[in-house]
């Protein structure tokens, strides 16, 4: 079943950037890290860089690698709303 949700309803939980970096980092330590380098799970946040720390070997994954943003410079709310414009024009799973 698809849950659907007013457009409006989207940008109160997707307010700001931080909002959308906390969400997608959520999503990300959900699903897991493993650092590319040297295979380790276990990683640290650095807020400043958005991305996150291998413990054992220190190699960098921004947030956003793997995903469709990986190397846009473009803010993770403007892709997040323009997106958001699309599904909505699309009318897939967002209604006014």
């Amino acid at each position: 079943m698809i849950n659907l949700m007013l457009l409006k309803d989207f940008f109160q939980i997707f307010p700001d950037e931080e909002s959308c970096i906390d969400y997608s980092r959520q999503i990300r330590e959900d699903v897991g890290i493993t650092c590319p380098k040297c295979g380790y799970t276990k990683h640290k946040w650095l807020d400043g860089r958005k991305a996150f720390q291998c413990k054992t070997c220190g190699y960098r994954t921004p947030l956003t690698k793997g995903t469709v943003m990986e190397r846009s410079h473009i803010p993770l709310y403007d892709c997040t709303t323009n997106y958001t414009s699309d599904i909505k024009w699309r009318n897939y799973n967002i209604r006014y």
